[in-house]
């Protein structure tokens, strides 16, 4: 078998090497690759000698530059050309994804079958005015995953153009200098790329793989994509798992995950644990969920932010839904709950219809006095962005079965 390298580049503000990270090592060992982790930061002595079980060479730096400037300083000040050079592939990897959920034996496989240069798990096809008015988001390979074969390690091209990289002081720099640069630069230099997941459709932003972070359910569950950002479950603003209950959203993904591949979801749960200081009893979960999964994945994660456990449970057990507000946040939800099966909406309740239309896709607005309330069948869910003393005005109606559906 040819020698392959990975330089594996990671950081945690605490210096805890995670199991994810020992898994993604444990898998790059075992098909044959040299590893050299380097650490932007420090690890803790227990991590450190987890990680030695499997890496050739642990390597610690300034928590400076990111991924590209930890690349750049071990290939041109820890091994040098001529040692990089001696593999027949180089594996560019970094602590940003769980996974992968299929052994990374058959995405290595697939993948040498197919005649490139370089290649990614993924990649991302052209946005325009992504970042404003004429300024576009290129198509590149996302290089969280990048593998470099050998006419690219080996050519000078490949040297200067890490040579020339400048530092970075920042995540948008980052992404501009090396994340989309390295695409431009090696296609333009004649150089060809390939991705294991291609993007569904050229010329339909809202397929292509920006949506790692707008859409993973429906990458995970329908386009098999084996791995997961870790920001998903970090950031505030997309799947926070620190409120009171688990997000369906996520729960889904990990339900589908667990059923359908032998990856030990613990990776990503003990991590977000450990990081959010909350405690996930996911078994508890799954049992919730039992044998079905909810369709959640045609439409971006935020949008299913508001299909928590209680409003679930909510939605399973009352026959007739109403929804108070006929706005563009009360369009999100009907679309989500249509996809996820529930259609027998009642109608939809305002409490002024002059400004309202007196139809919201298809089903009937009606202000209070035009509906008449039997409180025993009668269940709504509140759908406005900021509630303005609606539950009183439900309950002034003799309304009291509601829930809100919060962002």
């Amino acid at each position: 078998m040819d020698k392959r390298l990975c330089i594996f580049q990671m950081h945690d503000e605490d210096g805890v090497a995670d199991e994810y990270i020992i898994c993604w090592l444990k898998q790059i060992k075992q098909n044959g690759f040299d590893i050299i982790v380097a650490v932007n930061g420090d690890l803790n002595k227990q991590s450190q000698e987890h990680i030695r079980e499997y890496a050739d060479l642990l390597h610690f730096r300034k928590d400076t530059g990111y991924d590209s400037m930890a690349y750049k300083e071990i290939l041109l000040n820890v091994l040098g050309r001529n040692k990089v050079t001696s593999f027949a592939e180089c594996l560019f990897l970094n602590d940003t994804v769980f996974g992968p959920f299929v052994p990374l034996k058959e995405i290595l496989d697939d993948m040498r079958g197919r005649l490139c240069d370089f290649w990614g798990l993924t990649e991302q096809y052209e946005i325009k005015n992504f970042w404003g008015e004429g300024i576009d988001l290129p198509f590149h390979i996302q290089p969280y995953f990048l593998m470099v074969r050998q006419k690219m390690l080996g050519s000078d091209r490949f040297w200067e153009f890490w040579e020339k990289l400048d530092h970075v002081d920042s995540y948008d720099a980052a992404v501009k200098k090396f994340e989309i640069a390295f695409t431009d630069y090696f296609l333009a230099e004649g150089f060809s790329c390939d991705a294991f997941m291609k993007s569904e459709n050229a010329a339909d932003a809202s397929n292509s793989f920006v949506d790692l972070m707008d859409r993973p359910a429906f990458l995970v569950l329908e386009r098999g994509l084996p791995v997961l950002k870790k920001r998903l479950f970090t950031d505030e603003g997309l799947i926070n798992l620190s409120m009171d209950s688990m997000k369906m959203y996520a729960l889904n993904m990990f339900c589908f995950i667990h059923r359908n591949y032998k990856y030990d979801l613990n990776c990503i749960i003990d991590y977000v644990e450990r990081v959010k200081k909350i405690n996930i009893d996911f078994q508890e979960e799954v049992e919730f969920l039992k044998d079905k999964l909810i369709p959640m994945k045609n439409f971006k994660c935020w949008q299913y932010r508001f299909v928590t456990k209680e409003v679930y449970s909510f939605l399973l057990r009352n026959s007739e839904i109403w929804i108070y507000g006929a706005g563009e946040w009360a369009r999100i939800v009907i679309n989500v709950l249509s996809e996820m099966g529930i259609t027998i909406i009642k109608g939809i309740i305002v409490s002024d219809k002059a400004d309202n239309p007196n139809e919201l896709m298809s089903i009937p607005v009606y202000e209070f006095e035009d509906i008449v309330v039997d409180d025993e069948d009668m269940h709504v869910l509140i759908a406005v962005r900021e509630n303005n003393g609606i539950k009183e005005k439900l309950v002034e109606n003799g309304i009291e079965n509601y829930l809100e559906a919060v962002i």
